[in-house]
């Protein structure tokens, strides 16, 4: 009988309330009115939404950023492309009419002459795509001096000598595939950045 005396003492006393972090809120929530509370409640829900849309209208503006700057990339790279290859041709068209006899020299004029008028289309056109898209593209310094050193090239050309004129080429080829190539490493740069992670 003590015994069943003392379990009913002990599970009528009064529990202890311990501290919840919840505690406050409950306290506020208890005090607002229903009108209050709903539109307390639609808040707490509006915000992260409201964040979410803004975060997806920033990746989304970023991605249409990138795309165009992309397709302008490659628009400015196409002349720069094509002026290697003319570059390059024209590099051994000079071998050949600095080491060439008469008959070999005349030809290699002809070849020299023909490709110095596709070249200077070519730099025309990228001239006129540098002005459009140069200043966008950071890039109209470096055609700057590309364009500088091949009207030197070409003036000079039948005055200077084989290692002059080999010199010179290779220079410009140099710097026209670093200027290719740096806008294609950066648009690489640009491309893995929206590139999902594995």
């Amino acid at each position: 009988m003590p015994r069943s005396n003392s379990l009913s003492g002990a599970s009528s006393r009064p529990k202890s309330k311990g501290f919840s972090v919840f505690q406050p809120a409950i306290a506020l929530m208890d005090n607002l009115n229903y009108p209050v509370k709903f539109a307390l409640i639609s808040l707490m829900l509006v915000i992260p939404s409201l964040f979410l849309l803004i975060l997806l209208s920033t990746v989304r503006n970023e991605a249409i950023e990138f795309a165009e700057k992309e397709r302008l990339g490659l628009e400015y790279k196409e002349p720069i492309a094509e002026l290697l290859f003319l570059v390059a041709e024209h590099r051994q068209a000079a071998l050949a009419y600095f080491r060439g006899k008469d008959a070999e020299k005349a030809e290699a004029k002809q070849t020299l002459q023909a490709l110095q008028s596709k070249i200077d289309e070519v730099v025309s056109a990228a001239d006129a795509v540098d002005a459009r898209l140069g200043a966008t593209l950071e890039s109209r310094e470096k055609w700057a001096d590309i364009r500088k050193l091949w009207k030197a090239t070409k003036e000079s050309l039948w005055q200077t000598t084989l290692e002059k004129s080999y010199a010179d080429h290779s220079d410009k080829l140099r710097r026209s595939f670093r200027h290719h190539r740096q806008t294609r490493v950066a648009h690489r740069a640009r491309r893995r950045r929206f590139q999902p992670r594995a």
